[in-house]
């Protein structure tokens, strides 16, 4: 197989893995938009069943992931980070080399990681010859791990969507990165293949950075993993089906409600005179 093979079919695989779902589901719930959304209330009929629009259906989506994440990181991310050495200029070198906002990078990698199971930062060299780090959405990342344990990368392959302009059109393509220890291909994703692509540095390879006019390579691909757990599943893995009884039975208790207002009383063969007496 050639190497375009091998890094499609770890993209299709990934995009089929459970992995993958959860990160979407992860991130989802953290937005409050839970599976109750997608409930429907149906009438089986002869020929099949078909939603039954007379029927409340109240659709009530409770926070509780979000609720979790956020005491979880307020706990964990809320103090300024702190380095220890006894040389503190070397310190002090360092902190400037992070920068600034370096304690919010962290922070948005304790959102990434609890909501996706995993989060990837990229280091690289700016324009301007700085050090510079960004976070890069999880499940557009498919890491080539030398080992088991998933303690070294051999390889990242990146791929998203990105619009461009096609004459007066516009329209949707999957751009597709591979980086090596030392290396960065460049392709697009057509079809079931990959091809290079030839806006984006010719399709590579290109080393990391420059020094001056001189490429280098870091000799490790550029991308740190910071992982919720050994599994490397989000938090919801492990409340989700709470989460989905709660939304459901608290919107069954709202539906029941709601359908017990609208109820029509009729009277049969009632003697007497006054309603009241009834009632």
């Amino acid at each position: 197989m050639t190497t375009e093979e091998i890094l499609y079919n770890e993209i299709k695989e990934f995009n089929a893995s459970d992995k993958r779902a959860w990160m979407v589901t992860g991130d989802r719930y953290y937005r409050c938009e839970n599976d109750i959304y997608n409930r429907r209330i149906v009438r089986h009929t002869e020929s099949g069943d078909i939603e039954d629009k007379s029927k409340a259906n109240n659709k009530l989506a409770h926070g509780f992931v979000k609720n979790l994440v956020d005491e979880k990181i307020g706990y964990l991310l809320t103090k300024d980070y702190a380095l220890k050495c006894d040389n503190e200029e070397y310190i002090k070198k360092v902190k400037d080399v992070l920068g600034k906002y370096f304690q919010y990078t962290l922070t948005r990698l304790g959102y990434e990681a609890s909501n996706k199971g995993i989060a990837w930062l990229q280091v690289y060299i700016n324009e301007q010859g700085q050090f510079g780090t960004m976070l890069i959405p999880s499940e557009q990342c498919v890491p080539l791990w030398k080992d088991n344990t998933h303690t070294e990368l051999d390889g990242m392959i990146r791929f998203y969507l990105q619009t461009v302009y096609e004459g007066k059109e516009k329209k949707k393509i999957t751009r597709v990165e591979y980086y090596t220890p030392h290396e960065i291909y460049f392709y697009i994703l057509n079809d079931d293949r990959l091809i290079p692509d030839i806006e984006q540095h010719e399709g590579g390879p290109i080393l990391h950075y420059k020094k001056g006019d001189e490429g280098k390579g870091w000799g490790k691909v550029p991308f740190i993993a910071w992982k919720n757990n050994h599994l490397e599943y989000p938090d919801v893995r492990f409340v989700k089906s709470l989460v989905d009884s709660y939304d459901k039975s608290r919107s069954d208790i709202d539906n029941f409600i709601e359908e017990t207002k609208n109820l029509i009383y009729v009277l049969k063969g009632y003697g007497g005179e006054d309603l009241a007496q009834f009632c």
